[in-house]
């Protein structure tokens, strides 16, 4: 990654994205790097979070971060730990406007299985939805959205 960023083709922004613009808190699991929470996210907190190192952070919406720097993506990805809901309803007038293609990470809760798919599908007009499985288990489950002059 420290290469990518020395040529200049990644640039770490220290946002959130979410539905509205506040101050949060994001919780690392220092013994296991994997876990993580975010406290715009839908989902429970993990019961052990107390012992977990808290850093305060500030969200925005993907609306208002690409209106200001004049960003028109092509493609989207989340994985953001049961905050994709909260960041797409930030987010959904750019991905109306720029009909990027949409890799949505829809495990981190049951209600995502649901609501997301049915959040996009009622949102966006002329999108082809399928689902991408990556593992044995419920996780890595991945809803791609397509626009339709996209050919795949």
């Amino acid at each position: 990654m420290e290469k990518f960023i020395l040529d200049g083709r990644l640039n770490i922004i220290p946002f959130a994205l979410g539905n509205e613009e506040k101050v949060g808190n994001f919780y690392l699991n220092k013994q296991l790097s994997v876990c993580s929470y975010c406290d715009f996210s839908n989902n429970n907190p993990p019961a052990d979070m107390a012992k977990w190192e808290k850093i305060q952070i500030n969200a925005t919406t993907m609306d208002k971060f690409c209106c200001n720097n004049n960003i028109m993506p092509d493609f989207i990805k989340m994985d953001i730990e049961g905050a994709e809901m909260p960041a797409l309803e930030g987010g959904m007038k750019t991905i109306q406007e720029c009909r990027p293609q949409l890799a949505i990470s829809i495990y981190h809760s049951n209600e995502d299985f649901v609501n997301i798919p049915l959040y996009l599908n009622k949102n966006l007009k002329n999108y082809h939805f399928k689902l991408g499985h990556y593992s044995p288990w419920r996780s890595e489950t991945v809803l791609y959205a397509i626009p339709q002059e996209i050919k795949f």
